[in-house]
């Protein structure tokens, strides 16, 4: 894996998984559209990934990237959360993707549970398995609760159902980086894996902990640790803003 394509990169777990490919020396095409109502988020994303040559940026909608930015693309990691009421809209953006990559690219489709309108992880394999036969290799990688710097909110629900998103994102690369290709894969939080128990039993069984496991999947942040790393990132980004204000 040497060149990668990240969607919604300045997002929330599409800027930390950037990051954990950058530090692994591996290219990535970012691309992500402006939001106004975070720019400032966006901004300081950009920053905090600074001036690397391994990254490239462009803020656009996927159909405006320029036909020659998909070349020699090895994995692509679609990253922006799918909602029920915009499956069509998904699937539209799933066929843009299909005829840009190359049929040899690894097509990672993580999909976020804990998103209230995200449909059932059958429906999403159903609808989105037929747009996998234009490539090589997919793994869909199903997400419990995910928190961390940038999505701090709701700090007095995590648990031990929650994931630290830099865990997260390691397992993605793993995923990516796997030799088995073509399943669904579930990423277990720290104490689902280390206790052997699935907190939401759903769509998942102690299968699921095993295929984790099999592509060496290990989270290390328990959740002492990643509330206080939560903790500490709103201190220095409310300080960051009571600045700016400052300076206005």
């Amino acid at each position: 894996m040497k060149k990668v394509c990240v969607t919604g990169a300045l997002g929330f777990a599409g800027f930390h998984l950037c990051n954990e490919l950058l530090e692994q020396g591996i290219e990535v095409i970012g691309i992500d559209e402006h939001d106004e109502k975070r720019a400032l988020e966006q901004e300081e994303m950009e920053l905090r990934i600074g001036r690397n040559a391994l990254f490239h940026l462009f803020k656009t909608a996927i159909e405006y990237l320029e036909k020659d930015k998909w070349k020699d693309i090895d994995v692509c990691f679609h990253m922006t959360p799918l909602e029920s009421t915009a499956l069509e809209d998904e699937k539209r953006i799933l066929n843009l993707l299909m005829n840009n990559l190359s049929h040899r690219c690894t097509f990672i489709y993580p999909i976020y549970t804990a998103i209230n309108d995200q449909p059932k992880l059958f429906d999403i394999e159903a609808e989105i398995k037929p747009y996998m036969r234009l490539i090589s290799a997919y793994q869909i990688v199903e997400l419990p609760n995910l928190y961390g710097p940038w999505h701090c909110e709701g700090l007095l629900d995590v648990d031990e159902s929650s994931l630290y998103i830099k865990d997260a994102v390691k397992g993605l690369v793993l995923a990516a980086k796997s030799s088995k290709k073509n399943e669904v894969i579930y990423l277990p939080t720290y104490y689902e894996l280390n206790q052997k128990v699935i907190y939401q039993t759903e769509n998942r069984s102690s299968a699921a902990i095993e295929k984790a496991e099999e592509i060496g999947y290990m989270p290390e942040v328990e959740i002492e640790t990643g509330v206080a790393k939560c903790k500490e990132h709103m201190k220095q980004w409310q300080k960051q803003l009571d600045l700016l204000k400052g300076s206005d």
